[in-house]
């Protein structure tokens, strides 16, 4: 079961906006705007989110780790949270942070099982065999 969460209209604002900027390949843009939403005091969990993403996409991998562990931190149940900070961290080859980041609990929320095959490519980069392969 996921939680719902109601986004204020300054949170709102700044992500549509910066979703806007990113679809027209303004990534810089976008995140300027995400991070002055930030500094005004939107939604943290929200924005850090999305910028984790947007810094991602950028090739500003290690800013993008912060702003996706800041987001993590506020909900460390989410799983695209946990699946996007993940991927990061095995980008720069941080494979056993990112194993611990993405629980099993976290990747049995996936009905695609993407997030369990993630997690079993960390677990034999990490030679954590039993976790790969559950017996």
């Amino acid at each position: 079961m996921s939680a719902t969460s109601v986004l204020d209209d300054q949170t709102t604002a700044a992500i549509r906006d910066a979703i806007t900027a990113a679809h027209t390949g303004r990534l810089s843009d976008a995140i300027a705007i995400g991070e002055r939403a930030l500094a005004n005091g939107a939604d943290p969990a929200a924005l850090n989110a999305m910028l984790g993403s947007l810094q991602c996409q950028s090739g500003n991998i290690d800013a993008g780790i912060r702003h996706l562990s800041a987001a993590r931190e506020a909900r460390p149940n989410d799983a695209v949270i946990a699946s996007n900070l993940a991927t990061a961290l095995a980008q720069v080859g941080r494979h056993a942070s990112a194993l611990e980041v993405l629980s099993d609990d976290v990747a049995k929320t996936d009905p695609t099982l993407q997030l369990k095959r993630l997690r079993a490519f960390l677990a034999q980069e990490t030679r954590q065999f039993s976790v790969a392969i559950p017996i």
